[in-house]
């Protein structure tokens, strides 16, 4: 809940959610961080550490590119489209996984099992997924995670476009667009 009230806080000063808009209930199938045990607040923390470090390779080389075309001068003439996926998902449940294809199987992540694994999340030998928790703290304000973050008859996903040779008016628009409509527009 903290990290949803802090998030909600910080969208609403940058524009990104009107000042009006609330935080939805607490899901019955999430766990106040408090309420955890030590071993499944060990492995939370330890699922999360391995996706921010995948963010952050992520972003890395999304800058190393970008930097490379400001440095070949091709970046005012490159038009960037960077969209999401329809939000953090659940399919970790509620203890997270070291393999996510159990929950497609109905198979529950036993907190036992995945201690043994911390040292080889994020490897080859993992297919890890945080909990419910982590993602419905990162769909803020949304009602819970993927495949139930929907709002207002759809679902709400960032993009972020540039074209600095061809966009010259930047900030945020909030008009509800469908993929289909990013090629034809440009």
């Amino acid at each position: 809940g903290v990290l949803r009230d802090r998030t909600l806080a910080r969208q609403k000063e940058m524009g990104i959610v009107p000042p009006d808009t609330d935080l939805g209930p607490w899901p019955q199938t999430v766990e106040a961080w408090d309420d955890l045990s030590a071993d499944e607040k060990q492995v939370a923390a330890a699922l999360m550490e391995v996706y921010a470090g995948f963010a952050e390779h992520t972003d890395a080389q999304v800058g190393r590119l970008v930097d490379y075309l400001a440095a070949s001068g091709m970046l005012d003439n490159t038009i960037i489209v960077l969209v999401s996926d329809n939000g953090a998902s659940g399919e970790g449940g509620p203890n997270g996984s070291v393999n996510e294809n159990k929950f497609f199987n109905g198979l529950p992540d036993a907190i036992e099992e995945n201690l043994k694994q911390l040292d080889e999340l994020g490897s080859t030998r993992t297919y890890n997924h945080y909990p419910t928790g982590w993602a419905w703290a990162f769909n803020t304000p949304f009602k819970m995670w993927k495949r139930y973050a929907n709002y207002q008859g759809g679902t709400a996903d960032p993009m972020i476009v540039s074209w600095p040779a061809q966009i010259k008016k930047t900030g945020l628009r909030t008009q509800y667009q469908h993929a289909i409509d990013i090629v034809p527009t440009i």
